[in-house]
């Protein structure tokens, strides 16, 4: 099949492309010295004739404006953007349909195949054995790999024009030996000029609420928050908000609106969260560094988009812990540091959500325990009363006791958890009134045989 550029040159493309998407497919060159390259052909999905033309247009438009402002170093040893390098239109007709674009990495799978909990089941075991969450040199693994993501999007960040707006999984293409190639880059914003096009709710961040990038720009740090949580997946195999919140949120049980309340595990209004995977506990293995940069990312960006670590940093961080062979060494014994078996305990700092906070929090045992044990204690001290004759009342409140040291330990709000130690206090009032009062009752009867 033969298109032409923009200087009227002819070439020529495989009939069948080897790819396809949802706006166009992606076919190879048949003329030597391009099979580095590629072509993308958009579908004319559009019946209406004026609106089809006005789309071409301004698709024409964006590609060209992309062509003619690229990004530094499109390919690097490592990292690879899939970036507009020529506009191509039809042989025939001569009208847009499409642009010529670097060739992802050969070898190259879907990122979101290794960021499942379980690698994908085509990829053959060398993939399980380079990227390993279980080793250390797995995690160093895909921590090269998030370096590697970093540098392109900071290429493309740098040029302050453009925001990826729908950067995920989907969107990257890895290589067994860590190559990275950034894909579907057309759907991108061009400040001041192109809105987005296309945007996944669950990576979208909570200005995404208010901000809607098909009709109005939005600002770099919407990237960096979705490309923490890409990353957050990368590393440990779930998306950073996959909670299970409190009864009184149950309402909000998707991605999204988890993002929207700001219910990070590690972050400021975590005790809002009932439960959540255990595969989150693998945060706690990272050195504190990265462990910030996703609390900035996810916690303090929350309110503050300014405070989310750029891709630059992010790039600059990780490969300063592990560039040498020697600091390689040095981060292993560091993370091996770390307790792996550490379970995660929520934090329960206050927090400044905007939502009406639920009457109902999970509490922890320890919080109360004592308080039961006094219960305890405090029972048995009046069971031992020489007066206290009525020892049914005791065993009520040992049975409420131990209801009590129960709920405490399968995780529900015990009744004493509202009131804490006052709920005993008042156990115990009634259970001395009681003992006063068999006192009274004995001490008459001994005067009474005495008369």
């Amino acid at each position: 099949m033969k298109v032409i550029n923009a200087k009227n040159k002819i070439l020529n493309i495989e009939k069948k492309p080897f790819a396809s998407g949802g706006e166009g497919a992606v076919y190879l060159f048949k003329d030597p010295g391009f099979e580095n390259y590629c072509v993308k052909i958009y579908f004319d999905n559009e019946k209406d004739v004026v609106k089809a033309k006005a789309k071409a247009k301004e698709r024409e438009q964006k590609v060209t404006f992309m062509v003619n402002n690229q990004p530094q170093n499109l390919e690097k040893d490592n990292c690879l953007l899939c970036w507009p390098i020529e506009v191509i239109y039809d042989f025939k007709t001569k009208e847009f349909i499409g642009f010529m674009m670097p060739k992802a990495f050969s070898k190259s799978e879907l990122l979101y195949k290794i960021c499942l909990t379980k690698n994908n089941s085509s990829l053959s075991k060398k993939w399980d054995t380079k990227y390993d969450r279980k080793e250390v040199s797995g995690l160093i693994s895909r921590l090269k790999l998030c370096v590697n993501i970093s540098s392109g999007l900071n290429a493309i960040h740098q040029t302050q024009k453009y925001v990826l707006i729908d950067f995920k999984p989907q969107n990257v293409l890895v290589t067994h030996t860590g190559k990275v190639s950034v894909i579907d880059l057309d759907s991108i914003q061009i400040n001041g000029q192109f809105k987005g096009t296309v945007c996944t709710p669950e990576y979208m961040p909570p200005e995404g609420n208010t901000q809607v990038p098909s009709k109005m720009f939005v600002e770099e740090s919407w990237d960096r928050f979705t490309m923490a949580i890409v990353f957050y997946q990368l590393l440990f195999g779930l998306h950073p908000y996959c909670i299970t919140p409190l009864p009184s949120f149950s309402k909000e049980s998707t991605v999204h609106s988890h993002i929207k309340l700001g219910l990070f595990p590690f972050g400021t209004n975590a005790h809002y969260i009932q439960t959540k995977p255990d595969l989150h506990d693998k945060f706690h293995l990272l050195p504190k560094k990265f462990r910030l940069l996703f609390i900035r990312s996810f916690d303090l960006g929350h309110q503050n988009p300014d405070a989310r670590p750029s891709a630059q940093e992010w790039g600059s961080t990780i490969f300063s812990e592990i560039r040498l062979t020697t600091s390689q060494s040095n981060f292993s014994k560091s993370l091996k540091k770390t307790n792996l078996q550490k379970k995660n305990k929520i934090q329960t700092n206050k927090t400044n959500i905007s939502q009406k906070a639920p009457l109902i929090i999970k509490e922890k045992p320890k919080s109360y325990l004592k308080g039961i044990l006094a219960q305890f204690v405090g029972m048995g001290l009046f069971y031992t009363h020489p007066h206290f004759s009525r020892k049914w009342i005791y065993f009520l409140f040992f049975a409420y006791a131990v209801i009590d040291f129960f709920l405490a330990n399968t995780g529900v709000k015990p009744f004493s958890s509202d009131f804490g130690y006052v709920t005993f206090l008042i156990s115990l009032f009634v259970v001395y009134v009681i003992g006063l009062f068999d006192v009274v009752v004995s001490v008459d009867k001994t005067n009474n045989k005495n008369v």
